[in-house]
């Protein structure tokens, strides 16, 4: 039971309907599927637990006589707080990992520029207003289903950062998200890109790594692993 898995699921973008004007589709995921595969774990016999609770149960090699699994979302879009209501409503926390330079609408992330074609400046910041949490929604948000971790400066990756350039860059983020009653201390690398310098300034600092690359987690680890809820769709929606 003790090496029972958890299972960690990330998101981004979600909604009702897909808006091709709004929304990157890579990222997309219909809300009636996450909804649904998220009362399909709980009819399975997983319990939602939260990301600090899960990393307790991990590091510390805790018995599990339970299924757990955990829900992250990325990158502090509107969408994401539009699920909160629904989520307490079935008892399920979430980390939202937040990304300082979309916070306010001030630039879209690299994936959603690319998808979207955006290359005027002004477009990309009208775009980034329409898609993304300000400063004060994110400090309105505040429920016992919350937290909130890091995610970056500039949505980049940071695996060839020296270990000066990334204390800075963790240092930067933890300094302006730290005051949100819900903070909790884990970083999700941007595209899953790491390297042993980045974990080791994490280590140092009492920051937990978070990364996207498709395991479940086990016991022993100061890691935390990813499944993306984006990737699972688009495999279940070919077989369908």
């Amino acid at each position: 039971m003790r090496l029972r898995p958890i299972r960690v699921f990330c998101f981004h973008q979600v909604s009702e309907v897909y808006d091709s004007n709004l929304y990157c589709q890579p990222d997309w995921v219909p809300m009636k599927y996450l909804k649904k595969y998220l009362i399909d774990l709980q009819e399975q016999g997983y319990n939602f637990i939260s990301l600090e609770a899960a990393h307790a149960h991990i590091k510390k090699d805790i018995f599990r006589l339970k299924k757990y699994a955990v829900l992250t979302a990325d990158d502090g879009l509107q969408c994401q707080a539009e699920l909160l209501p629904w989520l307490e409503e079935r008892h399920i926390p979430i980390t939202l990992f937040i990304d300082l330079e979309t916070l306010d609408g001030k630039t879209c992330t690299t994936p959603v520029k690319d998808f979207l074609r955006i290359v005027d400046k002004k477009e990309e910041k009208k775009h980034a207003e329409l898609l993304y949490l300000t400063s004060k929604q994110l400090e309105k948000l505040v429920t016992s289903i919350l937290s909130i971790g890091m995610h970056g400066i500039k949505h980049e990756k940071v695996n060839n950062m020296s270990e000066e350039e990334f204390a800075v860059y963790v240092s930067t983020c933890e300094q302006e998200l730290s005051t949100h009653p819900a903070f909790i201390p884990f970083f999700a690398y941007p595209y899953g890109a790491y390297s042993r310098i980045t974990d080791d300034v994490l280590y140092a600092k009492r920051i937990v790594p978070v990364i996207a690359d498709g395991c479940v987690n086990y016991n022993d680890s100061n890691v935390i692993h990813r499944e993306i809820l984006e990737h699972i769709y688009q495999c279940q929606s070919h077989q369908l």
